[in-house]
């Protein structure tokens, strides 16, 4: 009883403020001497005022304590009490929707519309509630008439736009969102929208020019910022992309998505400095995310950081972050980093039920290999072909082994009874052209490569091997550079394909644009003793004797799988005849 004398003592006061727009006859807000002097005359028109107000606020009461049923009940109520307010209508559409009664909502601000035709909040309800029911045609017709009461209203014509993009009708989209760029209030958010429905009809530029409008409106509009950036990485415009994520970080350092983008796009360009910044950032963010943290380490690798590296995967081991890749990882860098003992210590605990075991096997055999241990790793790859007999991987480093130990028609063997099996694998292909070049069966080689080119076109192995095979036996020279050429075009920037066109130019005997590609294939990779030769080679044709000697210093000194014991004779002696050529 004390709950309702002071609930009705509130409603007394507020209850014109309520209600007054749906109760026709009560045109003035009652102070409350006037409500008191009203109660006790007992005014039909103020007391149905005051009932309605009663049961709204009981309504809005029971729906706070999840009473959704008797929310509606008191709803109805106030109604009854006044069936002709349109706000009261629509509040009873609103109680019936969060109850779950949608076709009854429906109805209900149906009626307030026909009370109130011109009231925005009216038609926009009720345009909602029709798209919430999937009746997408009765909803525009509403959005179009809130858009008739306020042109250009943000809310309609982004809603109304909406349903238009989803009914796949974009031009009437474009002309709904381009009404409220004109009416001005909305015009950010306008280009905004549009700039998206262009980007899904693919018109990348058209996206562009419009989120760069929204911006220039508003420049710390974040949302556009990130589309825009977006954008602009899928036109491959590198430089806006990375500028528009500096730009978002600016005003949201704590941006994550950004500084993934950002960092990625760093790791595609090469940039690694840069994106280990980013990434270490993020891992401050996300102390436990393992794909953070992982990421930072693989960055230090690639960088030749290895005490960093080494950091990052002993943490990630530490919190049992992806231990078999952490393991992994930590073993490649402490490889690298020259600890060998360790590094062999952790692949031995990468288990066999693990995707890794594989590869962890090759690393071992690679180590091994390094030791002189030659035999010991093919007896080890050997056995494992039994426990992981579907691993491509395994096997053709295995068949490399064997044509290092000149067991060449063993190796070739191998891997034509695995090609039995998969005639058209490609790696296989490849394997087993690269054997018979070892073995010095230089017919056999081109024709497989010839095979994995005719498989794939794009595969630039294949065409820079097959290219540069031909350049070092001085034969199809020509055909040799267009393959070159197209391995290049697919990997800009590879040293060693640029290697592979100087050598061709050498043997065209064009020793200015051979020195132009060695030069450049050296600069690409610094320390691979063939491309130092190489160059050495054709600077010596050239007559830059000084020049090409110190570059046979620096190449012999080097390791190299590719170089056999004959052709580290052949420069030794190469080095001799020079320095004597220079007393």
């Amino acid at each position: 009883m004390r709950l309702k004398k002071s609930i009705a003592a509130a409603v007394w006061v507020a209850c014109a403020m309520v209600i007054a727009s749906g109760c026709s006859s009560v045109s003035t807000v009652l102070s409350p001497a006037q409500v008191t002097e009203a109660g006790k005359a007992r005014d039909p028109e103020i007391e149905s005022a005051s009932q309605a107000s009663y049961h709204m606020l009981l309504s809005l009461l029971r729906g706070r304590e999840g009473l959704r049923d008797s929310a509606v009940e008191e709803a109805k109520k106030a109604v009854a009490a006044a069936p002709n307010s349109a706000y009261l209508r629509l509040f009873l559409a609103q109680q019936l929707a969060r109850a779950g009664q949608l076709d009854d909502a429906i109805r209900e601000a149906k009626a307030a519309a026909d009370l109130q035709a011109e009231d925005l909040r009216v038609q926009l309800a009720l345009a909602e509630l029709l798209s919430s029911a999937g009746r997408r045609e009765e909803a525009i017709v509403h959005y179009r008439k809130a858009l008739d009461v306020e042109p250009g209203q943000v809310e309609a014509s982004i809603r109304l736009a909406n349903l238009f993009r989803e009914a796949g009708r974009p031009q009437e989209a474009i002309a709904v969102l381009e009404g409220m760029i004109k009416a001005g209030p909305g015009a950010a958010l306008g280009h905004y929208y549009l700039a998206r429905i262009y980007a899904e009809m693919k018109e990348s530029p058209k996206a562009i020019e419009h989120l760069e409008a929204a911006i220039s409106i508003q420049p710390n509009m974040q949302p556009a910022l990130m589309e825009l950036a977006s954008l602009y990485e899928v036109e491959k415009q590198w430089e806006s992309a990375i500028s528009a994520y500096r730009r978002i970080l600016q005003g949201d350092p704590g941006n994550q998505r950004a500084l993934v983008r950002l960092g990625q796009i760093y790791i595609n360009k090469e940039r690694f400095e840069e994106a280990v910044s980013l990434f270490e950032r993020l891992k401050a963010m996300n102390p436990t995310n393992a794909d953070v943290r992982l990421k930072v380490g693989l960055l230090y690798l690639e960088l030749k950081r290895y005490p960093e590296a080494i950091r990052e995967f002993e943490g990630a081991l530490s919190q049992g972050i992806r231990v078999d890749q952490s393991r992994f990882y930590l073993a490649t860098a402490l490889e690298e980093a020259g600890e060998t003992e360790r590094a062999l210590d952790e692949f031995q605990k990468i288990p066999l039920e693990s995707e890794l075991y594989g590869e962890s096997l090759i690393h071992r055999a690679g180590i091994m290999e390094k030791r002189g241990e030659l035999l010991a790793a093919i007896e080890m790859l050997e056995r494992a072909r039994g426990l992981l007999p579907e691993d491509d991987l395994l096997l053709r480093y295995l068949a490399r082994l064997y044509a290092k130990a000149k067991r060449f028609e063993t190796a070739i063997d191998l891997l034509k009874k695995a090609l039995e099996a998969d005639p058209n694998n490609t790696k296989l292909l490849f394997a087993l052209g690269m054997v018979y070049d070892k073995a010095g069966q230089t017919d056999l080689t081109v024709k497989e490569m010839e095979k994995v080119i005719r498989l794939e076109p794009d595969n630039a192995d294949a065409l820079n091997y097959l290219g540069y095979t031909f350049a070092v036996h001085g034969i199809r020279l020509d055909e040799a550079e267009r393959l070159i050429r197209r391995a290049l075009e697919l990997r800009p920037g590879d040293g060693y394909i640029t290697d592979s066109l100087g050598w061709v130019y050498f043997q065209k005997n064009d020793l200015d644009a051979a020195i132009r590609e060695l030069e450049k294939a050296v600069s690409l990779v610094p320390n691979d003793p063939i491309i130092l030769e190489h160059l050495g080679d054709a600077l010596l044709k050239k007559g830059q004797r000084e020049r090409a000697l110190e570059l046979f210093e620096r190449a012999v000194g080097l390791e190299s799988d590719e170089r056999t014991e004959l052709q580290k004779k052949a420069l030794i002696e190469k080095i001799r005849r020079l320095r004597e050529e220079l007393r």
